[in-house]
């Protein structure tokens, strides 16, 4: 398949987090435009299971809670999904997360392998027959291959503007693995890849562009230093990015999710289910949307 057929069904599979809840009163009477995206996640079980940065769950702590429900995740995951009536938005409940604290290593393994925790997580939501993606073997991984990664760079400042919705759908970006880390072998630790990342696209999955398979996860973009007119040194985004192998995601998989109690809530709604509930995404009256 072409990037183009690829894609259509992998962004299917790709949600935006964002708050639930937002502060109103008479000098700011209504929600923003669109609510600002803090992150990027895929779906990689179809039981609600979505592959995330360990960094993107650190925010859910962060946001705006609601009082009377302390113990509630007051995040969104929102799934842009089309339907026989258009485009649809649906917003998936979050009831658990995890994020990787540690990782053991082999013993028999090389000291150069040995790497931190790496940035990785996982979000549940109350949803069953959701699109998920296929893992690929992340020891394909080779400089020079062609990737594709797609998310929400910018968060929600590509998608609204002017008080109104102009897109809804994640950005597609296109590239090459640039270099594997710490040097090219079956054991590798990351890459790195030739695509800027904004804030927003952390979480987004990185993919094969003949068939949609996930190699790796978005995790952080690379910098240069500039000096300033005052001498001092700012920030300058670079084209590089950093990413997870896919093969972390498979341990999470094999070795902690085998025993954490997954069992969704008996009267969880299939995404067909929710799809036939929804409303069409009308761009021209989304100012006039309803509050999350």
């Amino acid at each position: 398949m072409g990037l183009s057929e690829t894609y259509n069904k992998v962004k299917r599979s790709i949600v935006a987090f964002v708050p639930k809840y937002f502060n109103v009163n008479p000098d700011n009477p209504k929600p923003p435009a669109f609510p600002p995206i803090f992150g990027t996640g895929f779906i990689f079980r179809e039981d609600g299971l979505i592959a995330t940065n360990n960094h993107v769950l650190s925010v859910f702590g962060k946001v705006l809670q609601d009082p009377k429900n302390p113990n509630e995740y007051p995040v969104l995951a929102l799934l842009f999904t089309p339907s026989e009536r258009g485009m649809v938005e649906i917003r998936l409940e979050v009831i658990s997360m995890g994020g990787i604290r540690s990782i053991v290593h082999k013993k028999d393994i090389e000291d150069h392998y040995k790497i931190p925790t790496p940035d990785l997580g996982y979000v549940q939501v109350r949803a069953k027959g959701l699109p998920a993606l296929e893992l690929e073997d992340s020891d394909c991984v080779a400089e020079g291959i062609e990737i594709a990664t797609a998310g929400f760079p910018m968060g929600s400042d590509l998608l609204a503007e002017g008080g109104r919705l102009k897109q809804t759908t994640p950005i597609l970006q296109r590239g090459i693995v640039s270099s594997v880390l710490p040097f090219p072998s079956k054991n590798n630790t990351g890459f790195m890849i030739n695509v800027m990342a904004q804030g927003g696209a952390s979480g987004s999955p990185v993919f094969m562009p003949e068939s949609g398979r996930v190699i790796g996860i978005l995790f952080s973009r690379v910098y240069d230093f500039e000096e300033t007119k005052k001498g001092d040194l700012s920030k300058a985004p670079t084209n590089f990015s950093y990413c997870v192998p896919s093969n972390y995601l498979r341990r999470i998989m094999d070795e902690h999710l085998a025993h954490v109690n997954l069992e969704l809530p008996p009267d969880t709604l299939s995404l067909t289910e929710m799809l036939k509930k929804s409303k069409q995404i009308n761009i021209l009256d989304w100012e006039d949307r309803d509050p999350l």
